[in-house]
This record gives C-alpha cells, structure tokens and sequence, in this order.
C-alpha cells in the first residue's frame, strides 16, 4: 500500500507514540503485581485486595495485548512496514503470541469481556441480557495463559515488547520527527485539550 511522504510521517508518529504508551502500560502491569509481593506475606493475606488489583492488572493487560495488535495491524504492517520486517524486530502478530486461531478467538472474547461488553448478548424483547457464563470465561482464561497472570507477563516482556522496542527504534531511525512528537508535540497539544486552549 503507497503512501504519500507526509502521510507515512503522520503514521509513523502516531504508531511511535501509541507503541510507546502501549508498552510503557505493560511493564506497568508487571511493575504492580511486583508490589503486591508483601501482601502476599502478611498474616491475615488481605485476598481481597489482591484480589482487586490482579484483576485490575489482567483487565489491563488485555486492553493493552488488544491495543498492540490494533497499532501493528493498522499503522504499521503494510503501511510503514511489512510483516517480514516486522517478524525480523521479533514484533510478531498477537494471534501468533496468544497461540493461534482458536486462542486468538478466546482472547478477543476476553477483550470484549473486561474492556468491551460486560454481557454476552443484549437484551431484547422481553429477555434480560446474559453475562458470558464462567466457565467458557474461565476456559479462555486457561487457553490464552491469561490466568496464570505473573508468568503471562513474564512471556509479554521477554518475547513480545523487544520486537515493539526494536520497532519504536527503527521507526524513530526512519522518521526522525517521531521523537519530537511523542516527547513534545503530541503531549503539548494534549494539555491545550485539557485546559481549553
């Protein structure tokens, strides 16, 4: 697909940037389960507060797994980059990561169910809408890895964000103006959004 020179400069700092965020939330991600190490060790274990920040952690790993394959597919593999050169980073698609076809298809419905829709159809007519049932929920959470959260996140770090981090780097080569627009233009014209400017 042919771009125009200031098109793939748009592109390409706007795939910098939403890389750049994307991964940034990730480590976050393992930065607070590493937090809750001295929960885990107090006497009585507050679960419940675990509880609630594993699920907010998984919530957005998710989100941000989703976002990641949403940047590559649609800004940057045959936009900017082809999928050789993509492969060649180690930035490999999220189906690939996930597992293939049938675990991709458990991670979108995971997707939808933690960021997207908290039910698995509408209501209509005189019928309520329904959740998705636990245990097809909690299939896709065995099926993707997902459940097991810390060693997730570990494969995240180890074998998916270097090829993002690769990529970042090789477009910042291509596009020099990428580093100015995620460390000034973008965020200045953020802040004059927030102060209604």
């Amino acid at each position: 697909m042919s771009l125009d020179n200031e098109t793939k400069r748009q592109t390409a700092c706007e795939a910098a940037y939403l890389l750049n965020e994307i991964t940034r939330q990730l480590w976050a991600s393992s930065l607070v389960l590493e937090l809750l190490e001295p929960w885990l060790r107090r006497t009585p274990t507050p679960f419940w507060k675990i509880g609630t920040v594993r699920n907010m952690v998984m919530t957005s790993t998710i989100v941000n797994l989703y976002r990641l394959e949403e940047a590559r597919d649609k800004l940057l593999t045959g936009w900017l980059l082809t999928e050789e050169q993509l492969r060649t980073f180690g930035f490999f698609s999220l189906e690939e990561f996930i597992g293939g076809k049938g675990k991709w298809k458990s991670f979108v419905m995971l997707r939808h169910q933690y960021a997207g829709h908290a039910t698995a159809n509408k209501g209509e007519g005189n019928k309520p809408g329904k959740i998705v049932s636990a245990k097809l929920l909690g299939e896709a959470l065995r099926e993707t890895g997902v459940f097991e959260l810390e060693a997730f996140l570990k494969r995240v770090e180890e074998q998916l964000l270097p090829g993002a981090f690769k990529t970042i780097d090789e477009l910042n080569r291509l596009y020099p103006e990428v580093t100015k627009f995620i460390t000034e233009d973008y965020p200045l014209e953020l802040e004059k959004g927030r102060l209604g400017r």
